[in-house]
């Protein structure tokens, strides 16, 4: 008799579903927030794979040997908890560093956050999972207890009743998910130009990458008077082929005076983002447009 897997696929609640609450209905897909703006983007060039002769992209050092006789770690662009493709292979050091970035990437994307619930009749609290902040067809917001710890959900609620307060902490994204945003980004700059850059805005992207940080302030990619922000324009409508695509192209920031147009990644149905690399804006412009 073989063993049973004790290892659980985790449970995700399907995206178009619509629960009855109350009489209003609470829309499990992810919707824009209160800040966001409508816009478009257009593609010039995909991205496809590339490696680069041995060399990790990430630090430029040469790829070790894996015990299974490959080159480096497969990495995918971008990560593939958000629907990412492996299309280029980086060391293993590299490839582990981002592990918290990419998992609060994840968060942002899924706009969940990790929670805590307590109530006063039971010591300390009850690890609540992951919460979904969501909205009702009417337009309320609603919290969606996602995943396997509902439990100690269930346990603070039947203690609380219906008439004790019950407390919830809620963790919320740290602003990693921005590096794991570069990350991914710099890589398909990289597969588009097919090289590896040696520029000092290429060095800084790989700086902050490596160190998993932004400088202090208005995140940006680039240095000196070239530095521009690293804009994020998070994406809702990608779904079957196009929530895998990886291109380069532009999108319409709204602006006082017209639309402004920003180049740079799609990044499947994740985000779009700035073009990681500007000194190399012309360069990339031009492979893009000869598509």
């Amino acid at each position: 008799m073989a063993k049973a897997n004790r290892k659980r696929k985790r449970r995700r609640l399907p995206d178009g579903l619509h629960v009855d609450v109350f009489g209003d209905h609470i829309d499990l897909t992810r919707q824009p927030g209160a800040g966001e703006l409508l816009t478009t983007a257009r593609a010039f060039r995909e991205v496809g794979y590339a490696d680069f002769g041995g060399i990790c992209p990430l630090c430029t050092g040469r790829l070790p040997h894996t015990p299974g006789g490959r080159l480096g770690s497969a990495e995918d662009v971008p990560p593939h908890a958000v629907g990412g493709t492996v299309r280029t292979r980086t060391c293993p050091d590299c490839n582990g560093r981002s592990a918290a970035a990419e998992a609060d990437l994840v968060r942002w994307w899924a706009k969940g956050y990790s929670t805590r619930f307590s109530t006063r009749s039971l010591p300390g609290f009850r690890n609540g999972g992951e919460v979904l902040l969501r909205r009702t067809t009417g337009g309320k917001f609603a919290l969606i207890v996602s995943g396997r710890p509902v439990n100690g959900v269930h346990e603070v609620l039947t203690a609380a009743g219906l008439s004790d307060q019950v407390t919830a902490m809620f963790t919320l994204p740290t602003g990693a998910w921005r590096v794991a945003l570069l990350k991914a980004a710099y890589l398909a700059a990289c597969i588009h130009l097919d090289d590896v850059p040696d520029t000092p805005d290429a060095d800084y992207a790989r700086d902050v990458i490596r160190s998993g940080a932004f400088a202090p302030g208005v995140p940006s990619v680039g240095v000196g008077e070239g530095a521009v922000p690293f804009r994020v324009f998070r994406r809702y409508d990608a779904d079957g082929a196009e929530a895998h695509r990886v291109w380069i192209g532009a999108a319409a920031l709204p602006w006082a005076g017209g639309d402004l147009p920003i180049f740079g990644v799609g990044l499947g149905a994740t985000a779009f983002v700035t073009w990681p690399i500007p000194d190399l804006r012309r360069m990339r412009i031009k492979l893009a447009l000869r598509s």
